[in-house]
């Protein structure tokens, strides 16, 4: 479940508007009377335990303008990204729109309901997936039903000024959905434009705590993603309906370094500049077709994606009083793509919905990494590394079978057996080809109780994806560290067990809490490699925990429209390290999280305000020649302030990391293996980021 680290804003004298827009609204999102709402939470209609349906009059006190705005406050729900499945694959996330999962790959559920207006949202179901006839979603799950008339749009447009670092002025987006007879479409132009900075000491010491240098440095990046994306639904005669789907998105991110080093004594001072460009294009075609065939309904489904990669990092040494000078610079193009086609067979025989489906998918990488250090005269010469150039491509096939079927009125049975046969084959200096045979499934039980009681038991044996980067190897440089690249690779496997339970409160809100335990095979992490060390990977490795979320409504203790959406998570990640055995945690495994959001609309009012704090905790990281760890707190969050119908928009005002989080680390390196070499030095380093503000301005039209 993945925590939302938001920004949050500064109290400020927006004022207690007129409440003459708040009707315009209500009539817009369908209820003439919020007052009694305002005063109590969402209240869900319960339709015989299946599931919970909200309409847009019962999220009145936040006056809404899109479905997004509607699913971030249904009580206890949290939207959750695609599970990282390779290909297409069953369903994953927890958003449906009008029954259909979401296809793309590049568009997030968030992506595509900020763009629904929430004038064409008819209600959202809050449903276990287990009961629905989709193979391969589990828990709660939203589906939001949509009727689209007419012409409408959205825009945001959200500077944000940061205390350490840059303006970020272009960031907004707009969107604009319509439909005329059987076709509906949407087009979208989003610039996602952000900035950061940080600046503070690292000082190194040798083995014995003698400080013999100290880093004084101020690092800024900036980071510009403008996108166009379009979708487009055609209902071409009853039961036959086609989506087709397109984006084109540029990145361009540049981050400079700044750094002053000195000795133990504070002298012999050496200059360091380092800058790093990185340019991406991606592109993303899609489609789908759906329509009946021989008894049941037949789904098509193709996906191609594209991405194009320009990186470049250029480090310069200077002494401060002149003489020595020095250089490096780390070069890297690469060319990547995912081709996918996918068929899906479902029929309803025997009280129970079947599916069967088959997949087929291309993956391709194409790398030229260059390294570069600068001579006497100042120019940069390319050195030989081979190990850096090659190709990485994967043909993929799977299929399933799925079988679904309620056992009795409160309990539902979802099953799926598949299998997956894979090529991988690498070229350049370690070209080498590999084949592969996975079994894949899973089995899920949804039990009700009563009506405001469910639980779910879930159990899959999942396939996880391969970053194709790490087979070959790379540089990064500013941190005194290299990949060599591994042509062994193996996809991580795992069994995932999880049971969910969610209570209804009535008037104060709900909750959920949820166990898991998911046992790893061949998990990646970094292992010792022929030239050193790379991903690769490790045996087995197990993760447990559990995780809970849910909403208090504070009407009940006479705090009319005020909220508290809560969520925590506890996990123990183990492993035996790869060099000595020893048990230790997974690198960079969060052993807890806190998530918590105080939120208040005013009654009779269009203001609301609120505060949130985010706190986690951090395991270390493990190298082959050395281990640390990266904590950043104690705990960020912010407050906020919100008028909800200014001129007829929303404006929201935020300040965030109110109190002043840091970003703090100690790494220690070695002269060797680690379970084996004595310490070469211990850095401690810590850096501030300082406030940011940010003003959001949505509205509609």
């Amino acid at each position: 479940m993945p925590g939302r680290i938001a920004a949050y804003t500064l109290i400020a004298g927006l004022g207690f508007g007129a409440l003459s827009a708040e009707q315009t609204h209500a009539r817009e999102i369908g209820t003439q009377d919020s007052g009694a709402q305002e005063a109590a939470g969402p209240v869900a209609e319960d339709v015989g335990g299946q599931a919970r349906i909200y309409t847009p009059a019962d999220f009145t006190r936040f006056a809404p303008r899109n479905a997004l705005d509607l699913l971030n406050q249904v009580p206890g729900f949290q939207i959750e990204g695609a599970s990282g499945e390779r290909g297409l694959g069953q369903a994953s996330g927890n958003v449906l729109i009008n029954g259909q999962r979401l296809s793309s790959k590049s568009e997030s559920a968030r992506d595509q309901l900020r763009r629904i207006s929430v004038g064409d949202v008819v209600q959202i179901e809050i449903i276990d997936g287990t009961t629905l006839d989709i193979p391969g979603l589990t828990g709660q799950v939203a589906n939001v039903i949509v009727e689209a008339s007419g012409i409408s749009g959205q825009f945001e447009y959200a500077p944000e000024w940061r205390q350490i670092g840059d303006l970020a002025w272009l960031n907004g987006s707009a969107s604009i959905t319509g439909a005329s007879g059987p076709v509906a479409y949407t087009l979208a132009l989003r610039n996602e434009d952000d900035t950061g900075a940080s600046s503070g000491p690292a000082l190194r010491s040798d083995r014995n705590g003698a400080l013999f240098e100290r880093r004084d440095s101020e690092i800024r990046r900036r980071r510009q993603s403008p996108k166009l994306s379009g979708n487009v639904r055609w209902d071409i005669r009853p039961g036959v309906i086609a989506n087709f789907n397109a984006s084109h998105e540029w990145t361009f991110v540049r981050r400079t370094s700044d750094e002053r080093r000195t000795d133990g004594a504070g002298e012999n001072a050496l200059l360091v500049e380092r800058l790093t460009d990185e340019d991406v294009v991606r592109y993303e075609l899609g489609g789908d077709i759906a329509f009946p065939m021989i008894g049941g309904r037949l789904k098509l489904i193709g996906l191609a994606i594209g991405e194009d990669t320009d990186y470049v990092t250029t480090e310069l040494l200077a002494r401060e009083a002149g003489g020595d000078f020095a250089g490096a610079r780390f070069a890297q193009l690469g060319d990547s793509g995912e081709r996918i086609t996918r068929a899906e067979f479902g029929w309803s025989g025997g009280g129970a919905d079947w599916q069967i489906a088959g997949e087929a998918a291309f993956n391709t990488l194409d790398q030229i990494a260059s390294l570069f250090e600068i001579d006497p005269d100042g120019d940069f010469v390319e050195l030989d590394y081979p190990e850096g150039v090659g190709g990485v491509s994967e043909n993929r096939y799977n299929g399933s079978l799925s079988y679904g079927r309620p056992l009795g009125d409160t309990l539902s049975l979802q099953a799926t057996i598949g299998a997956e046969q894979s090529t991988l084959t690498q070229t350049g200096a370690a070209a080498t080809s590999r084949s592969f045979f996975r079994p894949k499934g899973a089995v899920s039980l949804a039990w009700t109780p009563r009506d405001d009681i469910d639980l779910t038991f879930s159990a899959r044996r999942r396939v996880g994806q391969l970053e194709f980067g790490d087979f070959l190897a790379r540089v990064f440089i500013g941190d005194d560290r290299e990949n060599a690249g591994n042509s062994d690779l193996r996809p991580p496997q795992s069994w995932e067990f999880e049971i969910e339970a969610r209570k209804v409160f009535g008037p104060w809100g709900n909750a959920t809490l949820r166990l898991f335990d998911y046992r790893i095979e061949d998990l990646v992490d970094i292992v010792l490699v022929d030239g050193g060390e790379s991903p690769g990977n490790i045996d087995s490795a197990r993760r447990t925990g559990i995780g809970f979320n849910g909403t208090l409504e504070l009407a009940a203790l006479g705090i009319a429209g005020a909220k508290i959406d809560a969520e925590l998570e506890w996990q123990d990640a183990r492993l035996d390290d790869p060099l000595d055995g020893a048990v230790r945690s997974i690198s960079d495994a969060d052993p807890y999280r806190v998530d918590i959001e105080y939120r208040h609309d005013i009654p009779g009012s269009m203001i609301a305000y609120g505060a949130s704090v985010y706190a986690r905790a951090d395991e270390p990281y493990f190298r082959i020649t050395e281990t640390g760890f990266e904590r950043e707190g104690p705990f960020f969050g912010g407050v906020f302030v919100e008028h909800k119908d200014l001129l007829g928009l929303t404006v929201n005002l935020r300040v965030g990391n109110p109190w002043l989080g840091r970003d703090t680390s100690i790494r220690t390196v070695f002269d060797g293996p680690r379970n084996s070499a004595p310490i070469l030095f211990v850095e401690e380093r810590g850096r501030r980021f300082g406030r940011q503000l940010r003003l959001s301005v949505k509205g509609s039209f």
